[in-house]
């Protein structure tokens, strides 16, 4: 063991001392190093038998010389060049051992970073660097704005390099491959009708919007929770959002307001209104249910038996399992993928909803009225009097309703009574009411009763208009869906956005900000600002499953 260490030492001290500085003592050892180096650029570089130059010299080295006319000759496709360039700095070269890990970068690409998704780290640290070292890397993750899911990510890919330094392209390429991409599925836009369109403002609050469309953003990875609200639409749903388009119509002679506002979209002439981001996935503990029924899969007596299945549950558990850092932070994901598609589609401001407006949009803020009376045909509705199944008049038409929910703030929805004249054979399963409940383990079934038969129906999804019972009823700042866009969504653009809370010409509240520059061409960085407050608000642990039911 001595023995082999001395043989090691013996062979570190002869690399160090390759090439030593000129000095009388050292001349003509240094010289001779820089011919046996000179002859293995020759070699290299020209074809030519370099060790003819050093008498046959078998122990010629293959060290600096030959990194620079090697990364020379591929920059410049020329042997001759690279051949040059060895001479030159076989004979050159104080101290080529050193510079031979520097010279290792000639010939590679800097990172100039990812145009569709990356991460802060990537574009902020490392764009235009072609190498670094291991400790610049842990330095970089250890900001406070980095999140734990990125560090992680970080340190693993880290792990592969243990010596030396990062070749930073090729550690950017590993990175992304454990990023999640979404791919963008659009239900809607122009001249279409879409499942939810109806769960909005009313019509004389958006006036000039068109391109209403719902779009679904999936991920690689098979999940079960796009079936809450699109039926079989997606198979990898990740998450949701709604938007339209606010024009200002161009001017001219046109046949229709509609033309007008299509014109004036084609120039660019308009906002871009983000009406929603939501999850089936992430909301209620979904993607957690999915991943605990996997395990209890995998861990069934008739799995262990069955050692391909096992596997096969195992890899299902570990690609929900990479979705899980997006628990709290998947509706930043989608502000930031709409925003990008805002900026491409032309968009001159982009706006979301503040707490007051979001509950309008879903029917349960603000749109006070009093043409409602209960069954009797006599009283106004009350607390007292009104609770899920309750038929009630609408006075202006006549109208019967059946309501499928009441707040206690005074909010309710309802069904016209005509859904169920029709049998509901018209009515998706999602947004229905049934004479059968054959939903399934794990949905919120409401029973209600008309006509002397009883109807289920899906609490989360059944198609109800939202009004109030209270005339002049405030702004209910306890519902989880005002406090997650007033506070939450609100924090999270003014600081990444600059956005200001603006009011529209018919009274809605809405954050507003310019898609930033150059955004249709920036990538889309994978994770949020580290401590988002996303969990205190839909998603909150302590909320109710009445307070994080989807309100349309």
């Amino acid at each position: 063991m001595s023995q082999q260490r001395s043989l090691n030492e013996d062979q570190n001290s002869n690399e160090q001392s390759r090439f030593l500085p000129v000095t009388p003592k050292n001349f003509f050892k240094q010289g001779f190093k820089g011919m046996e180096m000179i002859g293995n650029t020759i070699d290299r570089g020209l074809g030519i038998p370099g060790r003819l130059a050093t008498g046959f010299n078998s122990a010629v080295p293959r060290e600096f010389s030959q990194q620079v006319g090697q990364a020379v000759e591929q920059t410049t496709g020329s042997k001759v060049a690279g051949g040059v360039a060895g001479f030159a700095a076989a004979i050159a070269s104080p101290d080529p051992i050193g510079e031979a890990r520097a010279i290792k970068e000639v010939g590679q690409s800097a990172f100039k970073g990812f145009n569709d998704l990356s991460t802060k780290v990537l574009e902020r640290s490392l764009r235009d660097k072609v190498s670094v070292s291991p400790q610049f890397i842990r330095d970089s993750i250890k900001s406070a704005d980095v999140k734990e899911a990125e560090r992680k990510i970080f340190e693993d890919v880290l792990g592969e390099y243990k010596e030396g330094k990062v070749p930073v392209e090729e550690f950017a390429d590993k990175i992304k491959l454990n990023l999640i991409p979404l791919k963008p599925i659009n239900l809607g836009g122009l001249g279409t009708r879409t499942r939810y369109q109806a769960t909005n403002l009313p019509q004389y609050m958006r006036e000039n919007s068109i391109n209403y469309t719902e779009r679904i953003y999936e991920s690689p990875v098979k999940t079960s929770a796009g079936k809450v609200h699109f039926g079989n639409s997606s198979e990898n749903y990740f998450g949701h959002t709604r938007i339209e388009d606010v024009v200002n119509p161009a001017s001219g002679s046109f046949s229709s307001v509609e033309e007008a506002l299509i014109a004036g979209r084609e120039k660019g002439n308009f906002t871009r209104r983000i009406l929603e981001v939501q999850s089936d996935l992430f909301q209620r503990n979904r993607l957690k249910n999915e991943i605990a029924s996997t395990e209890d899969f995998i861990s069934s007596k008739r799995f262990k038996q069955d050692s391909e299945g096992v596997k096969y549950g195992e890899k299902i558990k570990s690609e929900l399992e990479t979705l899980s850092p997006y628990n709290n932070t998947f509706w930043e994901r989608l502000i930031k993928e709409e925003v990008k598609t805002a900026a491409q589609d032309g968009a001159k401001k982009i706006q979301l909803p503040a707490g007051k407006t979001a509950l309008q949009i879903e029917g349960l803020g603000g749109r006070t009225d009093n043409n409602w009376i209960s069954s009797d045909g006599v009283n106004s509705l009350s607390l007292e009097n009104t609770e899920m199944g309750s038929v009630i008049g609408n006075m202006q038409d006549g109208a019967e309703w059946v309501v499928t929910s009441v707040q206690p703030t005074g909010q309710f929805k309802a069904v016209p009574a005509s859904y169920f004249d029709k049998g509901m054979e018209d009515i998706r399963e999602a947004d229905g009411l049934f004479k059968v409940n054959n939903f399934k383990k794990g949905v919120d079934v409401g029973e209600i009763e008309y006509g002397g038969e009883k109807y289920y129906f899906n609490q989360d999804t059944v198609r109800a208009e939202g009004f109030s019972m209270i005339e002049g009823l405030g702004v209910d700042e306890a519902n989880p869906i005002y406090k997650f866009y007033e506070k939450d969504v609100g924090k999270f653009l003014r600081n990444k956005y600059g956005a200001e809370l603006i009011q529209d010409a018919n009274g809605s509240q809405w954050w507003e900000f310019s898609p930033p520059k150059g955004a249709k061409n920036l990538p889309v960085e994978a994770f949020g600002v580290a401590g988002a407050v996303g969990g205190a608000g839909l998603l909150g642990s302590q909320q109710s499953q009445q307070d994080q039911r989807t309100l349309y």
